[in-house]
């Protein structure tokens, strides 16, 4: 069954009365009246006098273990309660001042002033005093602060016992300063004497709070509860309705759809156990409801969105909270609503390929390469144009290299690579070009195409380069691009050759490595981040057979 809840607002005592500390024990219009009065602690108020003046004091005859209570018909006078010679003060405060006695017996001094500041004023007042027995009202106990969220929490305790006649006070302030006998409780319960309170609070708010028991007569002690600190504000991360149902629910995975309850209100949440890799519809059976997932303590949003909400709970488990709103403003309804949960198994993600190289290349025909993903994906889509738009001829693979043939010589292609997971396609990724060597010559040993340059090696064993040169990767002493196939050196034993995005290395005849062009991440491998713009040798080995390049890595 629905839960009724009354709400407590705190918003308007972020700054509550301090506790007051002026200690008024001036008299200039001296004691009144001249014979002490005797409490007959009754339980009852009883006049002392009804021409009280402020700026004097009366004697008092009290006993041991009592709890007094003093107060004048004027709300803003001021009481300080003194031992016999006014030289020790008991207590001391805005009326009414409650003191408990202890083991105090005998005379005590009874001041009056108009304010804190010890006003005096020859006007007329009654002035009061109350005596029960302290050890009447016992207090609660276990007070606990829960179900944190940026705008509510739910308050706790066990009742006293016995049950104090009247109700419980609380005292919740921003400040670590506890209340004292005299402090003003800055909530009430209600007076069937409920041990629950939900409470409206303060986004990014740090609380204290305590409880006491009030009997009528006399009040209990305050019981301190510690402390909490409200969520800051996120996307709808409050609950002004609290938790609803009080349970965890735990979905059965089954991959139906589940109901948590029918009759959820919008600015409550619940709690939910999850498992890692599942995924996670949360729905509502109001169509513009809002829906934000947050993790056990509302500090972290998860997911948020209009229903339905789908989450991928990836590495998290245990409970998380699932709040709801009416929309996105985080909006309220006190009105019934289903609230349902899906949970199956993830789908895990769709990567397309990366680092691409073509290589193998002919006047007819080429090689086109990437590296794998994680996961795998079922299977690779490849296009390739001769203009650089999507589109052209197509095919597909599950390796991570295709051959390809019909070309036209010496031609320019363009190429993408997608992939396919189940019915699933990533987007197409831009792979770069190579031009295809040239029939009428037949003087190409090999050619190798970058991401936007090209090298080759004629059958003379001369190497030559074209296309972007902004790293130096030409090898031709410049950054200006080449749009024709340009002579690097002079040199005629180049054995083999490979380039990649911005930078190209190749191998000698003699077995000796070079490399040139960009040089970021030390990909040119000469021990140093510094571009080169004609071909280096690299260390001093003689050995080299065959080098090929990734993308920023040899």
């Amino acid at each position: 069954m629905k839960r009724t809840i009354t709400l407590f607002c705190l918003l308007a005592f972020l700054c509550f009365i301090p506790n007051a500390v002026a200690q008024c024990t001036t008299a200039p219009n001296g004691i009144f009246p001249s014979n002490a009065f005797t409490p007959s602690c009754n339980g009852n108020y009883e006049t002392i006098t009804n021409q009280g003046w402020t700026g004097e004091y009366s004697n008092v005859n009290v006993i041991a273990n009592k709890q007094y209570s003093f107060s004048s018909s004027v709300t803003t006078d001021y009481i300080t309660i003194t031992n016999d010679s006014g030289t020790v003060v008991y207590a001391s405060g805005t009326q009414p001042v409650m003191w408990d006695s202890g083991s105090t017996t005998g005379v005590i001094r009874y001041y009056l002033h108009s304010n804190a500041s010890c006003g005096s004023e020859q006007v007329n007042r009654s002035r009061y005093i109350r005596c029960a027995d302290a050890s009447n009202c016992a207090p609660p106990s276990n007070l606990v602060v829960s179900n944190i969220t940026s705008n509510s929490c739910k308050m706790t305790w066990t009742a006293a016992s016995p049950v104090p006649s009247t109700n419980y006070d609380i005292y919740i302030v921003t400040t670590n300063s506890a209340p004292n006998a005299n402090s003003t409780p800055t909530l009430f319960t209600t007076t069937n004497l409920t041990t629950t309170l939900y409470l409206n609070i303060a986004a990014g708010t740090t609380y204290y709070y305590w409880i006491r028991s009030n009997c009528g007569a006399t009040t209990g002690m305050w019981v301190s509860g510690g402390s909490f600190t409200s969520p800051a504000a996120l996307t709808c991360n409050g609950a002004i309705y609290g938790l609803y149902p009080n349970a965890t629910f735990t979905p059965a995975c089954t991959g139906s759809t589940e109901q948590i309850v029918a009759d959820a209100y919008a600015g409550e949440y619940s709690n939910v156990n999850v498992l890692s890799n599942k995924e996670y519809t949360f729905t509502s059976s109001v169509s513009t409801d809002y829906i934000t997932i947050t993790n056990a303590d509302g500090t972290v949003v998860l997911a948020s969105g209009q229903t339905p909400l789908v989450w991928d709970s990836i590495a998290t488990s245990g409970v998380i909270r699932y709040f709801l709103h009416s929309n996105a403003n985080c909006g309220t309804q006190e009105t019934n609503r289903v609230r349902s949960i899906k949970c199956q198994d993830s789908t895990p993600p769709c990567n397309p390929p990366g680092q691409f190289w073509a290589d193998n290349i002919t006047a007819t025909t080429a090689v086109l390469n990437w590296t794998s993903v994680t996961p795998t994906p079922d299977t690779y889509l490849y296009l390739y144009n001769t203009e650089p738009t999507i589109g052209g001829i197509d095919g597909n693979t599950t390796s991570t290299s295709t051959n390809i043939d019909n070309l036209s010589p010496n031609t320019d292609y363009h190429w993408w690579v997608a992939s396919v997971c189940g019915n699933d396609q990533t987007q197409w990724v831009y792979c770069g070009s190579f031009t295809t060597l040239s029939n009428a010559s037949g003087c190409w040993e090999t050619i190798s195409a970058g991401y936007t340059h090209s090298v080759g090696i004629k059958t003379d064993g001369t190497l030559w380069a074209w296309g972007d040169n902004g790293y130096g990767q030409l090898g031709d002493g410049t950054t200006i691009a080449k749009s024709s196939p340009t002579q690097i050196g002079t040199a005629n034993n180049w054995q083999s050759v490979s380039a990649s995005g911005g930078f190209t290395l190749a191998i000698k005849a003699d077995g000796t490595l070079w490399a040139w062009g960009n040089n970021t991440f030390g990909q040119l491998g000469d021990g140093t981040t510094t571009n080169k713009i004609t071909p280096t040798q690299i260390g001093t080995s003689t050995n080299w057979i065959r080098v090929a390049t990734g993308e920023g890595f040899v």
